[in-house]
């Protein structure tokens, strides 16, 4: 199944009795089944789309392949934590992970700067009269990275009992879970140019300096510099497909273009999924599945109003907790196929480039023109060819461009007026790109935008967002915040990068998934 874009799907399912049923293929949907197939549950994953994977999927045009989300992902060498997981699952000689040298580039007037394992060191030597702070800052990654290992251990605790013992055995993160990363950052350094650096990846979750919670900025910030850096060979789909190959080897079943329609509620207890058969041509054959057991992989949102009703089955308090957090940010991607190799414009084979003047840097500012829908172009550049030569044709290339962007310029727009916004949108990429590499635009074979509308059509996740629910204090707290995955209803649970403190991206949803599989076997013992 290693690099292929698509898997077959068993037309018929013998029975319709399983031990769990899972609503969504996404990374977090799929660890969990597997993690429960190996405990000898007999798992059913039911999935809309032709292909598993949500975010982690890729798609084909004319010969290129496009990664539909991932830039690059850590802790995938030998003793990563990722690495570990996936070892237990038996996937981890499925995948091909590419290592790297750094995630990002930037191109500054101070000069390159690589952000990666040396990246605090190079800081260091720019702003000489900082060295103290960035090597407390240092210190401080170390001891979240580390203590949150510890937390991940009491995972399966009640809450009450975790923040008792948090003082204890957590204490970094006991004595930091109320600061953002500003609070964090003004603790420490003087120079601005200095905090914009070391926040500079604070816009991939659509958050500002003062906003985000430290910790979890440290902690995802810190894998990059700590953890090893890594892409997919084959894309993301590539561990997506190997999660689905070893859920079948396991006797699990993934169902594809099988959209669940409800959440079947008995006497207070989830008993199983009604579904139909994606058609284009109307809808198929409706099906139904029994189990004591639902993982709903699809957002909150989603769950609570289209797949079961939420004001009769889930409690104010429960609700409250989702009215009080905030969607993440979503993106505009630019998906672009080159009928020559990227090198032809840039003698930086890089793979992911930022430029930038530091006198200009403000990340804060930055959110504050997507949340206003006034940003224009794209952030950075990817060069997946640069990654993994396979994804275009010989001599071919492939990159892709993204930006930070909100659902507040794309709400309410007729399919006439969305059209002509996406154009708009297209040239503005176009034009950026021909700025930064004068020749380019006459070589663009193929180009795909994925808006928000895009992200939400093909994940179902509300406003598009990439992240689930943000990633401010408010749901991070102790690495113990945010929307329980238990939920209220008996028997039914919720995996996603919208549930827990710390759910999204590669780093954040495997670990989520393996947890809340080895919670459920542990209650249904």
């Amino acid at each position: 199944m290693r690099g292929q874009h698509q898997i077959s799907v068993t037309p018929e399912i013998p029975h319709t009795e399983w031990d769990v049923i899972v609503i969504g293929s996404g990374l977090t949907g799929l660890v969990t089944a597997v993690t429960l197939a190996l405990k000898a549950k007999k798992v059913l994953v039911i999935e809309q789309h032709y292909v598993p994977g949500g975010y982690a999927s890729c798609f084909k045009r004319r010969g290129f392949t496009f990664e539909v989300s991932l830039h690059q992902t850590v802790a995938l060498g030998e003793g990563g934590y990722l690495n570990k997981i996936l070892t237990q699952l038996g996937v981890m000689d499925k995948i091909t992970p590419i290592p790297l040298d750094s995630t990002l580039k930037l191109k500054t007037d101070l000069g390159d700067l690589y952000v990666g394992p040396e990246y605090l060191d190079e800081l260091s030597r720019m702003f000489p009269e900082e060295a103290e702070g960035v090597e407390e800052l240092a210190t401080l990654i170390d001891s979240i990275m580390s203590e949150t290992q510890r937390a991940m251990m009491l995972s399966s605790l009640p809450r009450q009992i975790r923040r008792v013992l948090a003082r204890l055995i957590t204490p970094t993160i006991f004595r930091l879970h109320r600061q953002t990363l500003a609070d964090i950052l003004d603790a420490h350094f003087v120079d601005d140019r200095l905090k914009q650096l070391i926040a500079i990846q604070a816009g991939y979750y659509g958050l500002p300096q003062d906003r985000i919670s430290g910790m979890f900025y440290l902690l995802d910030w810190g894998g990059f510099l700590r953890s090893g850096i890594y892409y997919l060979k084959g894309t993301s789909q590539s561990l997506s497909n190997a999660l689905v190959e070893r859920l079948e080897e396991l006797g699990g079943t993934v169902m594809l273009r099988q959209e669940a329609e409800e959440i079947i509620i008995e006497e207070g207890r989830a008993v199983g999924v009604r579904s139909r058969r994606v058609r284009r041509n109307g809808d198929g054959r409706a099906r139904e599945f029994r189990a004591p057991v639902v993982v709903s992989n699809a957002n909150p949102f989603y769950t609570f109003s289209r797949l079961l009703d939420g004001e009769k089955h889930i409690p104010q308090s429960y609700r409250d907790i989702m009215a009080n957090l905030e969607p993440s940010s979503s993106a505009v991607v630019g998906y672009i196929g080159l009928d020559c190799p990227f090198e032809t414009f840039s003698r930086d084979r890089h793979h992911s480039v930022v430029e930038t003047h530091l006198d200009a840097l403000d990340v804060n500012r930055t959110y504050r023109e997507a949340v206003a829908g006034r940003n224009v172009g794209f952030d950075g550049v990817i060069h997946y060819t640069g990654m993994d030569p396979d994804l275009a044709p010989p001599g071919k290339s492939v990159i892709s461009t993204i930006r930070n962007e909100f659902t507040t310029a794309w709400k309410g727009l007729s399919d006439a007026a969305y059209s002509a916004k996406k154009a708009e949108v297209t040239e503005e990429i176009l034009a950026d790109l021909e700025r930064r590499f004068p020749g380019i635009r006459e070589h663009v074979e193929v180009m795909e935008v994925g808006t928000p509308r895009t992200m939400t059509r093909y994940t179902n996740n509300s406003d598009g967002a990439f992240n689930g629910f943000a990633y401010t204090v408010d749901r991070v707290g102790m690495f113990d915040g945010g929307l329980p995955a238990k939920t209220p209803v008996k028997g039914l649970y919720l995996a996603s990068a919208w549930v827990e403190a710390v759910g999204g991206g590669h780093a954040g949803s495997i670990p989520s998934g393996f947890i809340l599989g080895r919670r459920i076997a542990r209650a249904r013992k």
